[in-house]
């Protein structure tokens, strides 16, 4: 898209593209499972299938490095393509309107005099909660033979272990990572879900409380539910976070990435 004098283009970057959750999850598994054939092939290392241990346990970790890789990158150019909005800002230039043709075909009109500036970019929609656990207490000991004092031991290190797990895995967390389009204009955000019941939600600018710049995506505190966090995941988001600042405030800066979640997990 072309400029025009005192604007600049704000097609967004088409080309920084963040993998999706389940694929980040999908390279964690193989990196375990891949120490764990590594490790087994390296203890067999003189029989034939060790060998084959071992390359299959270092292709499985190779795929996690080259994943690491490619998400240093996509920040790196997010990072760039933010900057390099907020410098155009900063000199004078205004976003430059784009039509909004795939919420035209979505059947959704912009309000009277509303400006467009982000049309039906594909994103992921996160929220950040925690779920209830309840832990078992147990304290099992059986007198005897040295052989029940040692099942005595691991019966109330495996129920610890239990609880251990339970108590991480419903930890607050980012969760239910939802397929959505985005739209960005002067006024708000739109986002269209596109998978389940395909909801629309609208989110005005003064509905929200505050905005921060996660490493993977926007994170909003609504006014409505602000202990109950949303994330817009995308792979522009520093790009994004400069235009919501932009449109909604008239302020033009790129902080540095927020560990949302390190900062949570962290707070009483």
């Amino acid at each position: 898209m072309s400029s025009t004098p005192g604007q600049v283009p704000t097609m967004i970057p088409q080309h920084i593209k963040l993998a999706p959750v389940w694929t980040i999850r999908a390279t964690r598994l193989c990196a375990q499972i891949g120490l764990v054939v590594l490790v087994v092939g390296a203890g067999s290392i003189n029989r034939p299938d060790g060998v084959l241990f071992v390359l299959i346990g270092a292709g499985l970790l190779a795929i996690y490095a080259w994943m690491r890789v490619r998400s240093s990158q996509v920040h790196r150019q997010d990072v760039d393509a933010g900057r390099y909005l907020a410098d155009s800002l900063r000199s004078g230039n205004r976003p430059s309107p784009v039509v909004p043709e795939a919420l035209g075909a979505a059947g959704v009109r912009l309000e009277p005099g509303e400006t467009c500036f982000v049309d039906g970019a594909k994103v992921e929609i996160m929220q950040w909660y925690g779920d209830p656990v309840v832990l078992t207490r147990r304290f099992f000991f059986v007198w005897g033979s040295p052989l029940a004092w040692t099942f005595s031991i691991l019966a109330i290190f495996g129920s610890w272990q239990h609880n251990r797990k339970k108590a991480k895995k419903a930890a607050p967390r980012w969760r239910d990572p939802e397929d959505a389009q985005l739209w960005v204009t002067d006024r708000r955000f739109l986002l269209h879900g596109r998978s389940g019941n395909q909801s629309w939600v609208q989110i005005r600018w003064q509905s929200i409380h505050q905005a921060l710049l996660d490493k993977d995506g926007v994170v909003l505190l609504l006014d409505e539910n602000e202990h109950r966090p949303m994330k817009i995941r995308t792979g522009t988001a520093a790009w994004i976070f400069v235009l919501y600042q932009f449109a909604s405030r008239r302020q033009i800066f790129l902080p540095q990435r927020h560990r949302w979640s390190r900062a949570l997990a962290s707070a009483p």
